[in-house]
């Protein structure tokens, strides 16, 4: 509730400008200040507490939130690549774009190549560095 309650200030309750507007001085300082606690106060649950009990908890161990945090590096690397082409693929300037059709069609490509990076390069390559992990070293030397 108390993340609720610094983004519903953040979003009305600061009378921000809309679009891209620079924002300097105590509205800038408390925008960036109530993002930071917005974020905060929605992860401070899913941190501290039982770790086996809550709404956040039980969101976290819902099989396509635990399938996204597997590809998570997977999204982190290529999503702006595909938010970029499917901006392109409608032909019209970044802000004239149609939002639904951008993250749809962003969102499906990013999963898709993140799940790729994942099953064919990632989990390989980590599988490989835990073979070798588990080879004994051979740095003594036989008399």
């Amino acid at each position: 509730m108390i993340a609720l309650a610094c983004f519903v200030t953040v979003s009305k309750g600061l009378h921000l400008p809309v679009g891209l507007v620079r924002v300097d001085g105590a509205k800038g300082y408390a925008r960036q200040f109530l993002y930071g606690a917005t974020a905060f106060f929605l992860l401070l649950p899913a941190v501290f507490g039982p770790q086996d009990r809550g709404l956040v908890r039980r969101f976290l161990r819902w099989r396509p939130m635990v399938y996204l945090g597997l590809v998570s590096y997977g999204i982190y690397l290529w999503h702006q690549a595909w938010v970029g082409r499917a901006v392109s693929w409608q032909g019209r300037p970044v802000f004239r774009a149609s939002f639904p059709a951008v993250v749809t069609t962003a969102l499906a490509w990013t999963l898709v190549t993140a799940s790729a990076s994942w099953f064919l390069l990632e989990r390989p390559l980590l599988r490989s560095r835990d073979r070798t992990r588990a080879e004994p070293e051979s740095d003594a030397v036989a008399p």
